[in-house]
C-alpha cells in the first residue's frame, strides 16, 4: 500500500556534513574517470601507472568536500529563502534554486578544476603547481575557464539537487509501487538527473578543460 512521503527540510549542518562526505566519496571512486576524460578532451596520453591515474585526487577530494557542501548549503538556503521555509518548493523552484547553488561553487571549483588538469601536465603537487601558475600567468590564472565553470556547475548542481528529486516526485505520482519502494525510486531518480545533466554538461565541461589546459593561451 502506498504511504505518503514528505520532503523533510535539512538544517545547514546538516547539508554541510552530507555535502562534504558525499564529495570526498565521489571523488575517491570516480578520480580515474576524471583523469580519463581530462586525458581525452585535451588529447593526452593516458597515465601508464596507478598513481598516475590518482594524480590530482588529494586537492580533488579535499576540494570537492567543501564544494559539494557548499552547493547542498546554498541550495538549502535559496529554497528557504524563496519559500520562507513555510511550504515545499515547486518543481521550477527546485531547478532553479540548484542552478543557483551551483554557480556559486564554480567561485570554489573553477581553480580547483584547473590545478588539477595543470598538476597532471606538470606533474607536481599541489603548492607547487599552484605557485608555478601564479608566478606565470598571475593569480587570475587560477580562474581561467571560470564562466564555463559557472555554466558547467549550474547545469549539474540541477540536475543531482533539482532534477532527482523532481524524477522521484513524479515517478512517485505514476505508479503506487514507486511510492512503496523509495530507495529504489531515489536511485533511479538519482540516475535520470545524473544522465541528464552528463549529457547537457559535456559540451561546456569539454570547453573548460580545453581552456583551462591551455593556460598560456598558445
Amino acid at each position: 500500500m502506498a504511504t505518503n512521503t514528505k520532503r523533510v527540510p535539512l538544517s545547514g549542518t546538516e547539508n554541510v556534513v552530507l555535502g562534504a562526505a558525499g564529495g570526498i566519496v565521489e571523488t575517491c571512486i570516480q578520480m580515474p574517470l576524471i583523469t580519463y576524460k581530462i586525458c581525452v578532451q585535451e588529447g593526452r596520453a593516458l597515465p601508464k601507472n596507478f598513481g598516475g591515474w590518482y594524480r590530482g585526487v588529494f586537492a580533488n577530494a579535499a576540494s570537492l568536500a567543501p564544494i559539494t557542501a557548499l552547493q547542498m548549503f546554498a541550495n538549502g538556503v535559496l529554497e528557504k529563502t524563496i519559500t520562507g521555509g513555510q511550504r515545499p518548493p515547486s518543481e521550477l523552484e527546485q531547478i532553479a534554486t540548484a542552478m543557483g547553488a551551483g554557480s556559486i561553487s564554480a567561485l570554489i571549483y573553477s581553480p580547483v578544476d584547473l590545478l588539477v588538469i595543470q598538476q597532471q601536465k606538470l606533474k607536481l603537487p599541489p603548492m607547487p603547481a599552484i605557485s608555478h601558475i601564479v608566478k606565470h600567468y598571475g593569480p587570475l590564472g587560477m580562474y581561467r575557464g571560470f564562466n564555463a565553470c559557472v555554466v558547467r556547475e549550474a547545469i549539474y548542481t540541477a540536475g543531482y539537487l533539482g532534477l532527482a528529486p523532481v524524477a522521484v516526485g513524479r515517478l512517485n505520482k505514476m505508479a503506487p509501487w514507486f511510492e512503496e519502494n523509495p530507495s529504489t525510486t531515489r536511485l533511479i531518480g538519482a540516475c535520470i538527473g545524473g544522465t541528464v545533466a552528463a549529457m547537457l554538461t559535456h559540451p561546456m565541461d569539454t570547453a573548460k578543460t580545453c581552456l583551462q589546459a591551455d593556460i598560456g593561451k598558445e
